[in-house]
């Protein structure tokens, strides 16, 4: 537990593929490494000015500028890498028609990862699109089956009707969302 005043160190960017030469990520403060630029508080004139290669954020983040680059506002023309988008565990998984206004703001793929309100890394989604991959101690504590792409143990969310359950890593306790939430 962290002291009264102590400051948690910021989580990792975890980007599924070859990191691109500038990625901005939009609403949560990662570690700073060559190449990564958080912006808590952007607008297009930002994000203009970063010319960034590839965009990572917060559903909400992403959506206001897929809006701001429909709108003309945002000239991310330097954008050629898949969109990250972060989701909690309580959000569940992006569905299709998020993926799909995604696609047509920016014409770019989008992984997913879960991460907690505070940004540590849950899961990441795998390179298949058939789940996603535990990360860290969530992975070590996980009894579920190896994925079929040899790169660590899968969570499954189960898509139901029009929710989706699945349990938390972190809670074991299902948890279930209305689609498009």
């Amino acid at each position: 537990m962290a002291r009264e005043g102590a400051s948690l160190p910021s989580p990792k960017l975890e980007y599924p593929l070859v990191r691109p030469a500038r990625i901005a990520v939009l609403g949560l403060t990662v570690e700073q490494e060559s190449g990564i630029h958080t912006f808590s508080e952007w607008n297009s004139a930002v994000l203009n000015k970063y010319r960034p290669c590839a965009l990572a954020g917060w559903l909400p983040d992403l959506i206001q500028a897929g809006r701001l680059r429909e709108s003309g506002h945002l000239a991310a023309c330097q954008l050629s890498h898949p969109l990250l988008v972060f989701s909690t565990p309580e959000q569940g998984p992006l569905d299709e028609d998020a993926h799909s206004t995604l696609w047509r703001w920016f014409g770019l793929p989008v992984y997913e990862q879960i991460r907690t309100a505070e940004g540590r890394l849950v899961a990441v989604e795998c390179e298949t699109r058939n789940g996603f991959h535990l990360a860290g101690e969530d992975a070590a504590n996980h009894d579920g089956p190896a994925c079929d792409c040899g790169h660590g143990r899968r969570w499954v969310p189960a898509v139901t009707g029009s929710s989706v359950t699945a349990a938390t890593p972190e809670s074991g306790r299902p948890l279930t969302t209305a689609a498009g939430d």
